[in-house]
């Protein structure tokens, strides 16, 4: 990054800027790459090296993905999440019910075994 110290100040965005576009303005990676994009051909049109730009993309490219990280671990640890989630978990299992047998209530069992797994079992009720 020293040999391209110009063209960062320039045009850099930081990864906390990048960040913070993600989470209160709802900025795309189609927009970032919009304004990488435009940064670049401005900044080869001033007479930047190519191999300076191309260093510039990646680390935008890396900045990106850590932000996209951060966000996404923002937005999972936000306050209250956790208390959400243990309430949308769902309750325990249903083990006293007539449902907890499946298919049709209060007809335990599945009906007369035909083919399957254990050869001793067939023309019984399973």
């Amino acid at each position: 990054m020293s040999e391209n110290s110009r063209l960062f100040n320039k045009y850099g965005v930081s990864q906390n800027a990048i960040t913070k576009g993600i989470l209160k303005e709802g900025l795309t990676t189609g927009d970032f790459d919009k304004y990488m994009k435009q940064s670049a051909e401005k900044a080869f049109k001033e007479g930047f090296k190519p191999s300076e730009i191309a260093e510039f993309k990646k680390q935008h490219e890396s900045r990106l993905k850590k932000a996209q990280d951060a966000a996404a671990y923002n937005l999972k640890n936000r306050r209250g999440m956790s208390e959400y989630r243990k309430k949308s978990k769902g309750k325990a299992s249903d083990t006293g019910s007539e449902y907890r047998s499946g298919g049709r209530v209060n007809l335990r069992g599945g009906g007369i075994c035909k083919k399957g797994m254990n050869p001793k079992a067939r023309n019984n009720n399973s």
